[in-house]
């Protein structure tokens, strides 16, 4: 049962001063004025279990489980609320849990495919990708460079156990050859030696997510933020040096000197959405650079003629395993695509013949009804 008692409204930034260091703005203000109403307690979703999430408001937590949706911006389809987003509560006092009334519009979604598009985590500033410097794994970092731009949000790549690694530089190098536009930070997070260069993105409420595979050291990072153990770490393996990921549920927690942080389990593969297309792009900015440069505008780049994206492999400006890549999310986006085009079509067929049975009783019953009189 809720303890909070609720808001006869928002009027001005102090009556919801507790939650600016869980990243609330002005932005977000004006959506909670805007869809406020009588008896609604505003909050964000700093946790999620099963159906019900952790809220915290203005003057504590509470925990509530999804009512009707009433969504402000209805392009938004998503079903469920997850962790960053803002939300307005309905308190129930004979209840175990309150009310999630309506989930704020958000400004990012950062989102990974499988069986069906699972969101990871909402209204996100920048994401981390963080991978271990003595173990980099470029493919993986041009997947997930590519599918946190599409998400709207900024992508900072940070290269952990720095200590393992004798050519630091040479690591950087490689990092920063994927992308120019998105900074590369290689620290010790154990020992904290270059953790403070990344305090510049928390500053002005912003939020952060970490995001990476499993031992790569983001727990351990995020403890180096917060400034105390917080995020649970596994141990070491003496056989490999590699940490074993403890991290089950997804965490919103605030930051000291402002900002907040958003810890993720460790995902084994990023999958693409169908939007990633112009992610995919950016990511691999230099390649498409180097398609306008082809003889022919519909150069496939398949042994055509002219075609600069070829000859920037041959003379050694492009590495055939990046083209590779390039074209290997490319297909699997336009896969994607195919495959929701697919779904959507037989979801529309499934509502029309749902209409029409629905018709063809009612022509009956009517027929029916007439013969009797």
């Amino acid at each position: 049962m809720s303890s909070t008692e609720p808001f006869a409204g928002i009027s001005t930034p102090a009556q919801v001063a507790g939650l600016y260091e869980y990243g609330l703005n002005d932005h977000f203000l004006a959506a909670m004025r805007a869809s406020f109403s009588p008896g609604l307690i505003p909050g964000r979703v700093i946790r999620v279990d099963g159906q019900s999430s952790l809220i915290q408001t203005a003057d504590g937590q509470l925990r509530a489980e999804p009512a009707h949706y009433q969504y402000t911006n209805l392009a938004d389809t998503v079903a469920t609320p997850c962790v960053g987003d803002w939300v307005l509560v309905r308190p129930r006092p004979q209840h175990a849990t309150d009310l999630i009334e309506a989930v704020l519009p958000r400004t990012s979604t950062l989102t990974r495919m499988g069986e069906e598009a699972q969101v990871l985590a909402a209204n996100v500033d920048t994401a981390f990708i963080v991978q271990a410097a003595d173990n980099l794994n470029l493919r993986r970092m041009e997947r997930e460079i590519s599918q946190v731009w599409e998400s709207g949000v900024a992508a900072v790549i940070v290269l952990t156990k720095s200590d393992l690694v004798v050519d630091v530089l040479g690591v950087i190098e490689q990092a920063e050859s994927l992308s120019p536009e998105a900074p590369v930070h290689c620290l010790d997070a154990i020992s904290g030696e270059g953790v403070e260069s990344l305090r510049r993105y928390t500053v002005g409420n912003q939020t952060i997510v970490l995001i990476g595979a499993s031992g790569v050291g983001k727990s351990t990072l995020g403890n180096q933020l917060i400034g105390a153990e917080v995020l649970k770490t596994g141990t070491v393996r003496a056989s490999d040096s590699r940490g074993r990921h403890t991290t089950t549920a997804r965490h919103l927690l605030p930051l000291p000197g402002g900002g907040v942080l958003i810890d993720t389990p460790g995902i084994r593969s990023v999958g693409l959405t169908a939007d990633a297309g112009d992610g995919v792009s950016r990511a691999f900015q230099d390649i498409e650079d180097l398609a306008t440069q082809c003889r022919f505008r519909d150069c496939g780049h398949q042994g055509e003629p002219g075609c600069a994206i070829e000859e920037a492999v041959a003379t050694g400006l492009l590495s055939p395993a990046r083209l590779e890549s390039y074209r290997k999310l490319a297909r699997e986006v336009q896969h994607v695509r195919v495959k929701q085009d697919k779904a959507a079509r037989a979801a529309e067929s499934r509502k029309n013949k749902a209409w029409a049975r629905k018709m063809r009783q009612r022509m009956q019953a009517r027929d029916k009804f007439g013969r009797s009189q």
